[in-house]
C-alpha cells in the first residue's frame, strides 16, 4: 500500500470514528435501569418537605437527582449544602423552582462560635430569589464610642478574637468603620432596616429565596409519557427511566421503548 492510499485510508477511518461519535451523542443513552425506574418515582419527604426530580436523597438514589441536590433528613428537618455551608430548606416550590433556605450556623441568632464564610452561591444551579437584602456581620471589632452607639450594634464571642464587639449593617461588604476582624455576608429576606436592627435574628431564620435552575422541561415531557425523571451525570442532563426496558431516554413510548 503506498502511503497516499494508507493516509486516504486513515482519513476515512477518522470520518467514520467522528461520525459514530456525533451519533452516540445524539441519540439518548441508555443506561438506566427498571430499579432506577422504581427508585426515581418515589419522593423525598421529610418533615413538611416533599422533593422530587432534581433532588435527590433518602430513598432517592444518586440517578434520580443533580449531584449537587442532595438532600437530607434529620428528625423533620432537611438539610442541604451549598457550596461548603449547610442549609436548612423552610420550604420548597416545585412550580415556581424555588427554596427558601436558612443557614444552619445562624439558626441561633447572629452570634455563632466560630468565624464563618461569607453565603456564595453555585451560579450554575441557583439565582437569588427577590426581595432579599443582604446582611454583613462584622465581628471582632475593636470598641469604640463610634461603634457602642452604632443601630447595628452587638456583643458576640467569636472563635479566633478576643474582642467581643460586632455591628450589622445592610449592603456593606467592607468594614466601614475599620475596626473588625472579620465581615461575613448573608442574604435575609427584607424585614430588617438600616435603623433598626432588632429583628436581625428573626431575619437570620426566616433565612432567603433561591430559584433551582434545572430546567424540568424535559422531565415534564418524561413524566407526561408515564417516565421516571432522572439526571445523567456523565452526559450532564435530564435522562428518563421507563418501566418495561433497561434505559435512559428522554421520554417513553406507550409500549415502554427508547425515544
Amino acid at each position: 500500500m503506498s502511503s497516499q492510499h494508507f493516509l486516504f485510508f486513515l482519513l476515512l477511518v477518522y470520518l467514520y470514528l467522528a461520525a459514530l461519535l456525533r451519533i452516540l451523542i445524539e441519540i439518548p443513552s441508555c443506561l438506566g435501569s427498571l430499579e432506577d425506574y422504581t427508585a426515581c418515582n418515589k419522593q423525598f419527604k421529610c418533615g413538611t418537605i416533599t422533593a422530587g426530580f432534581p433532588f435527590w436523597g433518602d430513598y432517592r438514589p444518586e440517578s434520580c437527582g443533580h449531584p449537587k441536590l442532595l438532600l437530607n433528613c434529620s428528625g423533620s428537618n432537611t438539610t442541604t449544602e451549598i457550596m461548603n455551608i449547610k442549609y436548612r430548606i423552610l420550604s420548597l416550590n416545585s412550580g415556581s423552582q424555588t427554596l427558601r433556605i436558612a443557614r444552619e450556623d445562624y439558626l441561633n441568632g447572629p452570634c455563632p462560635s466560630k468565624v464563618l464564610s461569607s453565603t456564595t452561591l453555585d451560579d450554575e444551579l441557583f439565582d437569588y430569589g427577590p426581595d432579599y437584602r443582604n446582611l454583613s456581620l462584622h465581628y471582632g471589632c475593636s470598641a469604640s464610642s463610634l461603634l457602642a452607639t452604632a443601630p447595628g450594634y452587638l456583643t458576640c464571642t467569636i472563635d479566633g478574637t478576643n474582642n467581643r464587639d460586632a455591628y450589622a449593617a445592610l449592603d456593606a461588604s467592607t468594614d466601614i468603620l475599620g475596626l473588625c476582624f472579620t465581615i461575613v455576608v448573608v442574604p435575609i429576606l427584607a424585614i430588617v432596616t438600616s435603623t433598626n436592627f432588632s429583628k436581625v435574628g428573626e431575619a437570620l431564620r426566616r433565612g432567603f429565596d433561591v430559584k433551582w435552575k434545572v430546567d424540568n422541561e424535559e422531565c415534564n415531557e418524561c413524566m407526561g409519557s408515564n417516565g421516571a425523571c432522572g439526571y445523567d451525570s456523565s452526559l450532564n442532563r435530564t435522562t428518563c427511566y421507563c418501566k418495561d426496558q433497561s434505559s435512559g431516554s428522554r421520554t417513553c413510548s406507550p409500549s415502554g421503548t427508547c425515544q
